[in-house]
């Protein structure tokens, strides 16, 4: 794993080792096992400000066409949400970990505005709460998945992603 970090812009890059390929990029809002991620082609990214927008165009500049992929845990969620709501169509994936739309001001603007149509083409939601379940499909999102969260469930719906963004271009 190559590990570089801009103090001065806020920001942090993990990325594969220079023999393997990358085939995405997951931009979070916390931290995660970045080593696990980066050994199976992810760039992990974030900014330390929580400026995602910023982090975004960092990365776009490098990294063209790599699908993007970005993931809000807890109190991050809700900055992913407000993100998707204004940008949404920049991404490819968004991954939402432990949140409760029904209580937040991202999700009421959702409902309120029908700001669908900004939801990037895959969004996974990943959480214990199974009343999170009915909440998503009263509000008609395309291609969720619901499972709870770990490495593993993510690393799939990364693939699925890239899987999803590989097959548009080819048609």
């Amino acid at each position: 794993m190559i590990k570089t970090i801009n103090a001065e812009e806020n920001y942090f890059i993990y990325s594969p080792e220079k023999d393997i390929l990358p085939k995405a990029i997951l931009q979070v809002t916390n931290d995660i096992d970045a080593e696990f991620f980066t050994a199976n082609g992810v760039i992990v990214c974030g900014s330390t400000n929580n400026d995602l927008y910023a982090m975004y165009e960092t990365m776009r500049k490098k990294y063209r066409s790599l699908p993007y992929i970005m993931m809000g845990t807890g109190i991050g969620s809700y900055l992913v949400r407000e993100y998707i709501s204004i940008h949404g169509k920049n991404i490819d994936g968004a991954v939402l970990v432990d949140v409760n739309p029904k209580k937040d001001r991202a999700y009421k603007k959702f409902k309120k505005n029908k700001w669908l149509a900004d939801v990037p083409p895959s969004l996974s939601i990943f959480t214990d709460d199974e009343t999170l379940n009915d909440t998503l499909i009263e509000a008609e999102l395309n291609d969720i998945t619901y499972k709870p969260y770990n490495e593993t469930n993510l690393l799939e719906f990364i693939n699925y992603v890239y899987e999803g963004v590989i097959a548009s271009k080819i048609l």
